[in-house]
């Protein structure tokens, strides 16, 4: 099978994650893959020929059985430039989380509904979604044909787990820790991702810290809401690192208070970490993971959160973290991942 795909960038954010397992998965299996790319942002490695392009660009389509494009540019590009006259090869777009709730929270109503109807638009000639959970299947329904509409579950990326943090990094945050339980949350700083309920959560906690690994538009305002709150001494604020995961093991919690998540790849990191997992009652935490292998809260509740992290004890740890990692490995490892897009692509080429 020969498979073209297209994205914004080769930047290492969530849905260029994706695309780089499954070139990788696919390679693996011994297809052929391109991967054609917009911005110089590049900083993940592919195992295949990329090629930078802009929108005067022409791709030979009929080169490829398959092209799956992910993100509104790449969709936005395919409706553009693919053929009016019918070929074989088949269109295949991935929606990488919930449209109008994500872009409601930066936008607000008017922008948010204009943008979601362009994205609805720029699919139209596509003969397949993908989406990531059954909840997205009953979400976009809504907007697309049902028939359309598949989903398949991430993978997490092949994780180096006897990787290490440098040197000054571990020695930050050992000296951090001292004697506390910490929580650990990697993931772009922005009000999407909770991190404020956990701050909220974390005053009457004093015997828990919190590390915060990653960059995003609302950094500024989770550091002053620390002063704020009083317990600026007690979470650590590291930026944004490359192959975040590497600092699961230093956490005793991973936490992931999200008020919304197309698929939540770094709970994957985690899951295949065997730690310990705190998150929102989100439906996608619910539908990924059960009551034995995650701990939930209920979304705002700030008491709830505290009741969670205080659920934290060595008989518990043990339990969760036996099932959580064993769930990872019978639903979510790479093998599955590419089984599931495998039988997508092969039954849109029938």
């Amino acid at each position: 099978m020969r498979i073209a795909y297209i994205v914004s960038s080769l930047a290492n954010s969530g849905p260029i994650i994706v695309v780089n397992d499954l070139v990788h998965e696919f390679v693996l299996h011994g297809h052929s893959c391109d991967v054609f790319y917009f911005d110089d942002k590049v900083q993940l490695d592919f195992p295949c020929y990329v090629q930078k392009i802009n929108f005067t660009d022409h791709i030979d389509w009929k080169k490829y059985d398959i092209v799956h494009s992910h993100g509104f540019r790449p969709d936005l590009f395919v409706f553009i430039r693919k053929p009016i006259n019918r070929i074989k090869t088949k269109f295949i777009s991935s929606i990488h989380g919930y449209l109008f709730a994500e872009q409601y929270s930066i936008w607000g109503t008017i922008r948010t509904f204009l943008s979601g109807g362009l994205v609805l638009l720029a699919i139209m000639r596509h003969e397949r979604l993908v989406v990531l959970s059954k909840g997205g299947v009953r979400f976009y329904k809504r907007f697309v044909k049902f028939s359309k509409i598949k989903y398949a579950y991430n993978t997490t990326r092949i994780i180096d787990l006897e990787g290490e943090i440098s040197t000054n990094d571990k020695n930050k945050i050992l000296e951090f820790k001292e004697n506390s339980i910490l929580i650990g949350c990697n993931c772009g700083m922005s009000l999407r991702k909770g991190i404020d309920m956990l701050l909220k959560a974390l005053v009457t906690l004093p015997d828990f810290k919190l590390v915060l690994v990653g960059n995003g538009p609302d950094k500024a305002r989770f550091e002053q809401l620390s002063k704020q709150l009083g317990i600026e001494d007690r979470v650590c604020f590291m930026g944004y690192r490359p192959q975040a995961y590497r600092f699961l093991k230093y956490y005793d919690i991973y936490a992931m208070p999200s008020r919304s998540e197309g698929f939540p790849l770094a709970l994957l990191e985690a899951a295949a970490c065997g730690k310990y997992v705190i998150t929102s009652d989100l439906p996608i935490f619910l539908e990924t993971f059960s009551e034995s292998e995650i701990v939930t809260f209920k979304m705002e509740d700030i008491n709830d959160l505290r009741r969670a992290l205080l659920s934290y004890t060595e008989q518990a740890v043990e339990a969760f973290q036996d099932n959580i990692k064993k769930r990872f490995v019978e639903d979510y490892n790479p093998e599955r991942f590419y089984d599931r897009y495998f039988k997508i692509y092969k039954e849109l080429m029938r």
